[in-house]
């Protein structure tokens, strides 16, 4: 039986409910993993969208304190990116529109062709310490469109490329992903592993002190 639901976020009784993410195919015993970039929430609530009833074994909320990160930048907006081909008009440069609207619809996602290893890049402007990687994928039904992808990062265009993360399998309908990476580099760069695939970004943000 399929279970359509959202993940909805505040953090004061007073503040709206700001929905982090929708998943419209949960079966029964699945465990999902959801991720809310970008949200500092006290509160978390779990919503079906339809009438029913609604039974959960366990939820697990892990989060980052406030102060950790609290003079981190957002190093990647709007700074010059590449990618290695386009496809309907799904620019590089959608992935630093500072925008995390996760429909084609929208204008705000990248979209390359169908080809061997296909890539996106962003080059920060300078060599920077970085703290962490969030990218936000489509949730319009083509999330697949990002699967077994490497990130990568370096210092210099004369530097190989080192690995920063290696993500396995495709993505979810999930509002996004986070990973810490600790690193010194001037350029990052998101490649499938294989191919002929398409890859697509909605959002890519690049946090670490100046």
């Amino acid at each position: 039986r399929r279970v359509h639901g959202d993940v909805l976020t505040r953090s004061h009784t007073n503040h709206k409910w700001y929905k982090c993410a929708h998943h419209g195919s949960t079966s029964n015993g699945a465990i999902l993993n959801i991720q809310c970039l970008d949200n500092v929430v006290r509160y978390v609530r779990i919503r079906m969208t339809h009438k029913g009833y609604l039974a959960i074994c366990e939820a697990q909320v892990w989060a980052i304190p406030v102060h950790a990160y609290k003079k981190d930048y957002i190093l990647s907006n709007s700074q010059k990116t590449t990618q290695s081909s386009t496809y309907a008009n799904g620019v590089s440069g959608r992935a630093v529109d500072g925008h995390t609207y996760s429909a084609w619809g929208k204008g705000s996602c990248t979209w390359t062709k169908n080809e061997n290893r296909p890539w996106w890049e962003v080059n920060i402007g300078a060599v920077y310490r970085i703290h962490r990687i969030a990218w936000y994928m489509r949730m319009d039904g083509y999330s697949y469109q990002f699967t077994h992808v490497d990130i990568l990062i370096r210092s210099s265009r004369s530097y190989e490329w080192k690995l920063a993360h290696r993500f396995w399998g495709r993505g979810e309908q999930s509002a996004g992903y986070v990973v810490e990476v600790k690193k010194n580099a001037k350029y990052v760069k998101f490649q499938v592993r294989d191919g002929p695939r398409m890859l697509s970004l909605c959002e890519v943000r690049v946090y670490g002190q100046r």
